[in-house]
């Protein structure tokens, strides 16, 4: 299970994402996130409380990276867990994730 809160303040968006980022619960983050409207050019997605990722949800964050680059706008990954880290890192996605 994942819960998403969805935070906007003018052209800045933050998702707050709590539990599994799975098979099961990926489409409804691409949902979430196909809701953030155009005019955000800003996405922070907060992972304090994500405990785990599926190559699913690699998938829906790809997406929203390219999203994101096409229109020139930033994706930024806060308190990205060392589970989390390990799985970027293995799959090559640190090479081009801003994650501080």
């Amino acid at each position: 299970m994942l819960n998403l809160d969805v935070k906007q303040e003018g052209t800045s968006a933050t998702v707050m994402m709590e539990g599994m980022l799975d098979t099961s619960s990926a489409p409804s983050f691409k949902e979430a996130l196909s809701k953030i409207p155009d005019s955000i050019t800003s996405i922070t997605l907060d992972m304090e409380k994500l405990r785990y990722t599926s190559s699913a949800g690699l998938r829906v964050i790809l997406e929203l990276q390219n999203r994101m680059d096409k229109s020139g706008g930033q994706l930024t990954f806060m308190h990205v867990g060392e589970m989390i880290r390990e799985v970027f890192d293995d799959t090559g996605m640190t090479e081009f994730l801003t994650i501080v």
